[in-house]
């Protein structure tokens, strides 16, 4: 499988999900408690707002309160315009992971690749284990992202390098879950990417691309989440 093939996948996920109808409630269920909860800190937000306003309004007729108050409110809404889409990623970020799971389980199973089921102590352990993980495969990619910087007098070959680097660690992202059941350590997971670099690199450049869009990125996730789990079941094959 090369670069190609592994850019497809992010569109196989959205594909998949698309004809299989019973995995919707595992996208829809999180992504309507984050609209849920987004909107009621907007709505907090909002609420604060008006009584800061309301505030000064209140403090007389002082020629220069007047425009300040609608400049405060220009501002404040100009804030939540920019702050909506951080404000639903993050909602998204601690809300949707466990449902990101569901949905990678179902995926293989209804693929005929079931899951090993662990017991309650198991699963605790596995779940230090991936945040150790994930720990150091932050600081793996700032190490190796400021080992590039020297690189920087050449731009172009800088600006690609660093692309694919990003790639590769937004592709490894999606295929952890593959990588933890098959009782991977920290170094064995990144040689296991290195040695598939193209594909899995590939899996990240359309990821990443198709994160950049507002709004849609939760749902992209979770389809992408989809990609992973059909991608692991390829290698499983192969």
């Amino acid at each position: 499988m090369g670069l190609i093939a592994g850019a497809g996948y992010p569109f196989k996920g959205f594909k998949y999900l698309w004809g299989h109808k019973k995995l919707f409630r595992y996208v829809a269920i999180p992504f309507t408690i984050d609209l849920i909860v987004t909107g009621l800190l907007i709505y907090i937000y909002v609420t604060q707002l008006s009584a800061f306003t309301g505030y000064l309004d209140s403090l007389g007729e002082l020629w220069y309160l007047k425009p300040l108050v609608w400049v405060f409110r220009v501002i404040g809404y100009f804030l939540l315009i920019l702050l909506f889409p951080f404000i639903l990623n993050l909602c998204s970020a601690l809300i949707d992971p466990v449902f990101r799971g569901i949905l990678y389980s179902k995926t293989r199973e209804m693929e005929g690749f079931p899951e090993k089921n662990y017991t309650p102590g198991e699963g605790i352990k596995r779940l230090i284990k991936g945040i150790c993980n994930e720990i150091k495969k932050l600081i793996l990619y700032l190490t190796l992202s400021l080992i590039l910087v020297p690189l920087n007098i050449l731009p172009p070959l800088y600006l690609v390098l660093h692309i694919l680097l990003t790639a590769l660690f937004i592709g490894w992202e999606f295929i952890t879950p593959y990588l933890e059941e098959k009782n991977l350590g920290f170094l064995r997971q990144f040689f296991f990417v290195l040695k598939r670099f193209r594909v899995v690199s590939g899996f990240g450049l359309s990821a990443s691309l198709l994160l950049f869009i507002p709004l849609l990125q939760v749902l992209f996730l979770s389809t992408h989440t989809i990609g992973g789990a059909l991608l692991s079941i390829d290698m499983d094959k192969s």
